[in-house]
């Protein structure tokens, strides 16, 4: 399904698509940028959010590979998010906490 296909099958639903994929994609850039260290770590949630580009053309915008490129870009972002807020003590990190039956 290529991008102009999804206007015509989800109509305005589509505007919230392709935000989402702009979201990451501008999450991913930004998440390149962060820090100024050279750690190669970094490329991996661009690299997972390619797929965007040879999909103007070519059906793989809801493909099995690509759904699971953008969760894992979207859970690398969000995990080193976490931990970056758990550095700075906006959250804490509840370490004796265990779950009982």
């Amino acid at each position: 399904m290529i991008y102009l296909n999804i206007f015509h099958k989800f109509g305005v639903f589509a505007v919230l698509i392709l935000a989402c994929y702009a979201y990451t994609f501008v999450k991913a850039i930004d998440f390149l940028r962060r820090d100024f260290d050279r750690n190669p770590d970094r490329v991996i949630p661009l690299a997972l959010m390619a797929y965007l580009i040879p999909s103007l053309a070519n059906p793989m915008l809801f493909g099995v590979l690509a759904v699971i490129s953008h969760l894992l870009s979207m859970i690398i972002i969000a995990n080193y998010d976490y931990e970056k807020k758990i550095e700075e003590g906006v959250i804490v990190k509840n370490e004796d906490f265990t779950y009982r039956d």
